[in-house]
């Protein structure tokens, strides 16, 4: 039998819209519930649309592939009959049910324009394995992509949430992945009818979760999968695939130069959809999207190393590495976007900027990273006047070891945690839990006497203090301007707590402000040497990395750090731009 979907022109469909959406970290919510917080808390999420409530026990799944899987499956009518929305109710939710069903239906030949962050390559023998168990996704569009997304986004579930780390489906994403006419629908749409479809004419064992309590999007429970293939998939993302024969799974085309070129071009035209907030912005991102690609490809060659560091991450953490490994795979050169409010340059989710630090450092051995020390502890210290803090950073004493001491804790992450929250808004509950998630993730539980210490250590204790009285001073101005002059309201920010989201947002503006000597350095020596001694390749919000194509660091990197440290000493904050790795023979 012919695979059609491998016929066809493999173009990657790129927009204006994909890659900011691709980006969107906010999950959906549904229309908040009044009541107490008590009385909220007690209630279960109410049915959706066409959904009784009824949750029945499940038999142990059969995953075995079902034969057949093209037939138009229509809403049986013994169901529709105990539905609150059936037509002979006169509820006229009824005929968005029948209309989302149309519409599904209709995806068998759509025009689908995946995520620009969703890994697509697969092995070639992967991909017919998955043509041969679910005959269905040769011929329907939309459902392939489905299974694509399911199978490999990198938007999951972490500890904030249900801590699953399966994919997180927010009802925009299902219906990017079934094409422009059940976009169109909106609000209308019905997800559950969508998912029903997919678990009915594809994957019958898929199930998914209703909304989490606090108004987040559905989340898989189970994929469903056949055993074997969801054996191979993984096998197949974690092997070394450097001579692979992929392919891009929704297409069916060979992913060659050719098209890896084509996605660079579409991907930085996407992200110059999004405009920044300054001048300094606007020149990181046109030097860093002018580097040479094949650099980046060169990373690959360490990919078995960063691999099996991936697998010493437990928990959801490894899913999520993993995903962002098989999204460098396919290409490893950053693109970066603005978001509407924030000066801050971010890339996709599944990529270099957001690898996890250890697995990122084996990629990139060959190249040294540099960030500012304490960076967000110093820029609140100075911005919000806070004494303690600026003594304690400018004396020979380090801070975390200040802390270490306090707490009893010896291991940096959970005091790092902790700190971050203090400073970008967090509350008291919040920011033990991130202390206390974080120190479980490396095996030193901290219990509550060392986290009641934390937040009673003198630098904290005022930080808190002089931050909530910088969360007020927001509030009654309705919001603040960053260090480039930018207006940032709180009436412009869709948040629970605007005026946290404006703090950070002051502090992401001052990191640039910070570190952008190193990029006018960098500017410089490119204009000096036919070929520069040394380029930045990445960004990395309070700090960046440097690959040298000479043998000249010691004599480049402290004319780097002095550039930067100069231009904190003369803005009165105390950091400096330190050496985190270098590079390894």
């Amino acid at each position: 039998m012919s695979d059609p979907t491998a016929e066809q022109d493999g173009d990657f469909i790129m927009d204006a819209e994909s890659v900011p959406e691709a980006f969107e970290g906010k999950l959906e919510t549904p229309p908040k519930r009044r009541g107490s917080k008590s009385t909220i808390q007690g209630q279960s999420r109410p049915p959706e649309d066409g959904e009784t409530g009824d949750r029945r026990e499940k038999k142990a799944p059969d995953r075995s592939p079902k034969a057949s899987g093209h037939c138009i499956v229509q809403a049986p009518l013994c169901e529709a009959k105990n539905r609150p929305s059936a037509p002979q109710n006169a509820d006229p939710r009824g005929d968005r049910w029948k209309e989302t069903e149309r519409r599904t239906n209709q995806a068998r030949n759509a025009e689908i324009d995946l995520p620009a962050s969703l890994p697509r390559l697969v092995s070639r023998e992967v991909r017919g394995q998955a043509m041969q168990t679910y005959p269905i996704l040769r011929e329907h569009d939309g459902h392939r992509a489905f299974f694509l997304y399911v199978m490999n986004t990198p938007n999951r579930d972490d500890g904030g949430h249900w801590g699953t780390g399966q994919p997180v489906i927010p009802w925009r994403k299902v219906a990017r992945c079934y094409g422009k006419r059940v976009q169109d629908y909106g609000r209308n749409l019905r997800t559950r009818r969508i998912l029903k479809m997919y678990r009915d004419q594809v994957v019958s064992d898929f199930d998914w979760t209703g909304y989490h309590s606090n108004g987040h999007a559905r989340v898989v429970k189970d994929t469903g999968v056949d055993p074997s293939l969801e054996e191979a998939w993984r096998e197949d993302q974690k092997s070394d695939r450097r001579d692979a024969d992929l392919v891009d799974f929704f297409t069916g085309k060979k992913h060659n130069a050719k098209r890896r070129h084509k996605l660079r071009r579409d991907r930085i035209r996407a992200c110059r959809a999004s405009e920044p907030r300054c001048s300094d912005g606007r020149k990181w991102r046109r030097y860093l999207h002018d580097r040479y690609p094949g650099n980046y490809y060169g990373l690959l060659k360490h990919m078995p190393d960063a691999k099996e560091e991936a697998e010493e991450i437990e928990g959801a953490g490894r899913v999520q590495t993993f995903v962002n490994l098989r999204r460098i795979e396919e290409q490893p050169m950053p693109f970066y976007r603005f978001s509407e409010n924030t000066v801050r340059l971010t890339t996709s989710r599944s990529g270099l900027q957001n690898l996890n630090s250890d697995v990122r450092d084996k990629l990139t051995e060959e190249w040294v990273k540099l960030d500012l020390s304490s960076a967000q502890l110093a820029i609140a210290a100075k911005d919000w006047g806070v004494e303690s803090a600026l003594k304690q950073l400018r004396s020979e004493e380090s801070i975390w070891d200040s802390l270490k001491n306090r707490t009893g804790v010896e291991i940096k992450a959970p005091l790092k945690k902790g700190s971050y929250a203090t400073v970008y808004g967090g509350k008291r509950g919040t920011i033990k839990g991130r202390m206390a998630y974080a120190a479980a993730k490396e095996g030193h539980p901290m219990d509550s006497e060392a986290q009641r210490r934390f937040l009673s250590h003198p630098v904290i204790s005022e930080l808190l203090e002089k931050r909530e009285a910088k969360l007020e001073e927001i509030q009654v101005n309705g919001g603040a301007t960053d260090c480039y002059g930018n207006e940032i309201s709180t009436d412009s920010i869709d948040d629970d707590s605007p005026e946290r989201s404006v703090l950070s947002q002051l502090a992401q503006a001052r990191e640039m402000q910070l570190l952008t000597p190193a990029l006018e350095l960098a500017e410089e020596v490119e204009k000096n040497y036919q070929v520069a001694p040394w380029e930045i390749m990445l960004y990395l919000y309070d700090g960046f990395v440097v690959k040298f194509n000479t043998p000249t660091e010691e004599y480049h990197i402290p004319h780097i750090q002095e550039a930067v440290n100069q231009r904190c000493e003369n803005l009165g904050y105390p950091t400096r731009l330190e050496v985190e790795t270098m590079c390894q023979e």
